[in-house]
């Protein structure tokens, strides 16, 4: 069975005295050079020398952990070589470092991931912050159209109110301004009025029939929607020509020759 040494060992020899073949065995050199590993075949030496295989100590790092180290000479494999003193410490050295190299990387990992985490969650504060102001925009435009539908029907209900109201002027000949708002207005058309009758009271019974009189109108309400009425002037320009009912002076314009009511049945 082959023996292989650590690095350090360069030469044994093995006294006859201890059961040995009391040659000197020394390890290969290549041009100046030794060789990095040397295995000895000498069956005499190998039964000394293998009772340094395998002597592991244990020792705590400065991490506090509990570890391994062989301080053994040989082994009877050449990848489980006992490392040297010096090698020993470079492996701790590159250890330490690879720890210090995977806790600074876990902590950037860390820090890196609070920054996506809180800019993912700053992305989602502005989406919800955007839906709001979303969905408030769309309430004001919903209430401004609702607005603009109650104006569209304010000025519906104006241009209403101006056409009965121009109608009424016209039907009443009063000028802008002489209507009185809320107040019913007389029904059209109007019924004729018989002109008065007075008796002398003499004998025979003979009458005469009196001058036309102004007649005073209950208030009645249009079905046009308003109620306006005009007070009705104390002058009487004349009598309709056809039917004989008194027919007031105008507030502008000529004297009419009919009465509304015969006005109204043409």
């Amino acid at each position: 069975m082959t023996l292989y040494a650590r690095a350090d060992v360069m030469s044994v020899t093995v006294p006859a005295e201890s059961g040995g073949c009391g040659n000197p065995h020394s390890r290969p050199v290549h041009e100046g050079v030794p060789a990095k590993t040397w295995g000895l075949s000498c069956p005499q030496c190998e039964r000394y020398l293998e009772r340094d295989i395998g002597r592991d100590i244990g020792y705590i790092d400065k991490s506090g952990q509990r570890k391994e180290h062989n301080i053994g000479m040989w082994a009877h494999n050449s990848q489980r070589v006992p490392l040297t003193p010096d090698q020993h410490e470079f492996v701790v050295a590159q250890q330490a470092a690879g720890e210090r190299l995977t806790a600074e990387r876990a902590a950037a990992e860390a820090q890196t991931s609070a920054q996506v985490i809180a800019a993912r969650q700053e992305a989602d504060m502005q989406a919800t912050m955007a839906r709001e102001q979303t969905a408030q925009a769309e309430a004001r435009a919903a209430e401004l159209e609702r607005r603009v539908e109650e104006l569209q029907k304010l000025v519906e209900m104006g241009q209403a109110a101006k056409q009965y109201r121009e109608a009424a002027e016209w039907w009443t000949g009063a000028g802008p301004g002489e209507l009185v708002p809320d107040t019913p207005l007389a029904p059209m058309p109007l019924e004729p009025i018989a002109p008065l009758v007075a008796y002398t009271g003499d004998a025979t019974g003979t009458s005469a029939t009196l001058p036309p009189q102004v007649v005073m109108l209950p208030p009645v309400t249009l079905d046009a929607g308003d109620a306006v009425t005009k007070a009705v002037p104390g002058d009487v320009a004349g009598a309709c020509a056809e039917c004989g009912t008194p027919v007031r002076k105008p507030a502008r314009g000529p004297v009419p020759k009919r009465c509304p009511a015969c006005r109204a049945k043409r």
